[in-house]
């Protein structure tokens, strides 16, 4: 008992209420769902359906994949869950979760694509603030030049002057 309050207390957020330690792992999983712990759920989920009990099975797949998708913290997570979700599909076509697991699907393919289109945009943009980088870099060069070669003509230009009034006769004042 002591080990299941630890347990409880590392959690982030708090259960909504005690949850028996006698419970099996599709209650556990449940009762986990419930309170939000979608990490320990799918734990637990995964551990009922290796069991192989047909008891509920669809119900598991189906929290399974949603628990799954409402951790989604990785595109490997959510494949998982696209995959638990198919699964359910395929083995329970008539199942009273289809419509939820349809549109779930659905909205992950969505998801996916929306994600990859914002990558290849990120991507492009990376590029374009490259060439952009490069060309400014380039016009800075450019300029470091022009101002260098501008010193040396002016400089140039200074000492034509100097030479230039030294070669004049002077004046006579009247």
């Amino acid at each position: 008992m002591l080990l299941a309050g630890f347990t409880l207390s590392c959690n982030k957020r708090p259960p909504k209420a005690a949850i028996p330690v006698s419970l099996t792992d599709f209650e556990s999983g449940e009762a986990r769902f419930a309170t939000g712990d979608f990490v320990a759920a799918a734990s637990f989920y995964e551990e009922y359906l290796k069991s192989g009990s047909a008891k509920d099975r669809d119900l598991a797949l189906y929290h399974l994949g949603l628990a799954l998708a409402l951790q989604g913290a990785t595109t490997e997570i959510l494949e998982k869950s696209q995959n638990t979700l198919q699964q359910l599909l395929q083995e329970y076509p008539q199942t009273a979760h289809f419509s939820e697991a349809t549109l779930l699907l659905s909205l992950q393919t969505e998801i996916k694509k929306l994600s990859n289109a914002a990558d290849q945009k990120e991507a492009e943009l990376n590029g374009t603030r490259t060439r952009q980088q490069a060309e400014i870099d380039k016009l800075k060069n450019e300029i470091k030049e022009q101002q260098a070669r501008i010193k040396t003509l002016t400089e140039e230009l200074q000492r034509l002057r100097d030479i230039d009034m030294e070669r004049r006769p002077s004046r006579p004042s009247r």
